[in-house]
């Protein structure tokens, strides 16, 4: 089950982390459009929001594969982090990512709701 989950080349635990970061990149890009859509540069309707969902969730699914997932680059990086001493550096970054994300989601959803 160890090798199933955890390793590198085969693992699940991959397919997990790509969609994961896929989409804690989709409330960044929300937000953006919200901002937008608040100060009135683009003139975004309500009516579109699932559309702008869909589109961001592509567009950062497509980030994350040309970052990563292309040419397998995910193993340099994993072997990267891996040969730092300090990996306490590494989850502090990853929890401000994703704490900011959950944050970035819910001002989108409120602002996008604004009148």
């Amino acid at each position: 089950m160890e090798v199933v989950f955890y390793d590198i080349n085969i693992g699940v635990g991959i397919a997990r982390a790509e969609g994961t970061l896929a989409f804690m990149f989709v409330p960044y890009e929300m937000l953006i459009l919200s901002v937008f859509k608040k100060f009135r540069i683009l003139p975004i309707q309500n009516s579109h929001f699932h559309i702008f969902l869909i589109i961001t969730c592509g567009l950062s699914l497509l980030f994350t594969y040309f970052l990563s997932e292309r040419n397998e680059e995910y193993i340099d990086y994993f072997h990267k982090f891996e040969s730092h001493k300090n990996n306490a550096v590494w989850h502090v970054i990853s929890s401000i990512f994703f704490i900011g994300s959950v944050c970035a989601g819910i001002i989108f959803i409120m602002w996008w709701n604004e009148n």
